[in-house]
């Protein structure tokens, strides 16, 4: 550290503590400072080796304070904002760290957005699936009887016709029953998404 780096920082140290005090005694401190460090390099030393053997200037600073106070000179009270400038610095929990702050308007429209592309997807697949497949079985249904008589079932044996039929009609209901349940299902999922947003929004 060079001199003008650290008579820099030892006036930063001395205007927190003596500022509200003496405002003069803090330009005498300076003054004897710059008074040590010309004599040092009359003796041949460098800025560096000056500030090494002086110390930190913080360091210096609290010393000057206590020594201030043991003689009677301040009260630990006339340097309150000092000390309480040192106890926030060395305890973390008394220094705040601003929060980053998410902006809700942006978090809601997001939201919104991925529960509008959800029902686009959702929702036109399911029909667009499960419709057909309705259709194609009910088609299956109406046409049994025309294969029957093309392949001459009717003539051999009714019995013959029941076991398609059954099929045809446990797939319609299965089909139904599995569309109703798909759409309720892409309904519940709108609805939670909803609640969950209304919720956050109180």
């Amino acid at each position: 550290m060079e001199k003008s780096q650290f008579l820099k920082e030892i006036r930063v140290y001395l205007e927190k503590a003596y500022l509200n005090l003496n405002p003069v005694e803090i330009e005498d401190i300076l003054r004897d400072y710059e008074e040590y460090f010309r004599d040092g390099i009359n003796e041949g030393k460098n800025e560096e080796e000056i500030v090494e053997s002086l110390g930190s200037p913080k360091a210096i600073v609290d010393e000057m304070v206590k020594s201030d106070i043991e003689d009677g000179k301040y009260t630990r009270e006339d340097f309150s904002t000092f000390f309480e400038e040192k106890e926030r610095i060395l305890d973390p929990k008394k220094i705040k760290i601003p929060k980053l702050e998410v902006n809700k308007n942006m978090k809601k429209t997001a939201s919104k957005m991925l529960t509008v592309l959800f029902d686009i997807m959702y929702f036109p697949t399911v029909f667009f699936i499960g419709i057909p497949t309705i259709l194609i079985t009910l088609m299956t249904f109406t046409a049994l009887p025309y294969f029957a008589t093309t392949f001459g079932v009717i003539n051999q044996s009714k019995m013959l016709l029941i076991f398609p039929i059954m099929l045809i009609i446990g797939s319609l209901i299965l089909e139904g029953l599995l569309l109703k349940l798909l759409v309720k299902l892409g309904l519940k999922l709108n609805k939670r998404v909803f609640n969950s947003k209304s919720k956050t929004d109180e």
